[in-house]
């Protein structure tokens, strides 16, 4: 069996991927899958090892040791996999990071915490305006996919939040 390796980007590191690294830029010979997924879904072949085994032609052990990278890349809106041969595999891991609560407190806690400590910082927070991520990491890319994609129902919805979607009515509000 040939080694290889297998690198990935994925869409949470998009904003500084697009920066430094261009589709034309990919090594020449070397075959690689790209997926971006429609607008509100996930990739789809890249996040199953049989989808890039499919695309890739890996063999067996090949699809055996890609299952983890196929894994990482569950929920991800777009992500490319290249098949590198003669080296090993390498895989971008991001951090589970922080979570920013902006209320009468600023609280930062760290989801490594645990679920109980992460409660116990948003009650101390107070009453919240705003919660965000730090960057680069699975919640912050999280929370900033649900950011967008909040806003892109709100750009539907008429763009003022406590507005129904046009032509529908409130309960109560007349026949």
């Amino acid at each position: 069996m040939r080694p290889f390796s297998l690198r990935t980007a994925s869409t949470e590191r998009s904003r500084s991927l697009t920066r430094s690294c261009r589709i034309d830029r990919l090594p020449d010979g070397i075959p690689a899958a790209i997926e971006v997924a429609l607008p509100g879904q996930t990739i789809r072949m890249l996040s199953n090892p049989y989808g890039i085994a499919t695309l890739l032609v890996l063999n067996a052990e090949e699809t055996r040791t890609i299952t983890p990278i196929a894994k990482s890349l569950i929920g991800n809106r777009s992500a490319v996999v290249l098949k590198n041969p003669g080296g090993n595999v390498h895989e971008n891991v991001l951090p589970a990071g922080e979570i920013y609560f902006y209320g009468d407190r600023n609280v930062t806690i760290s989801l490594d915490e645990g679920a109980d400590k992460i409660m116990a910082a948003a009650g101390s927070a107070g009453d919240i305006r705003d919660i965000s991520g730090q960057p680069d990491t699975n919640v912050g890319n999280m929370l900033s996919r649900i950011r967008t994609g909040m806003s892109e129902v709100d750009k539907v919805r008429g763009g003022h939040p406590h507005h129904g979607y046009p032509g529908r009515r409130h309960p109560g509000s007349g026949p």
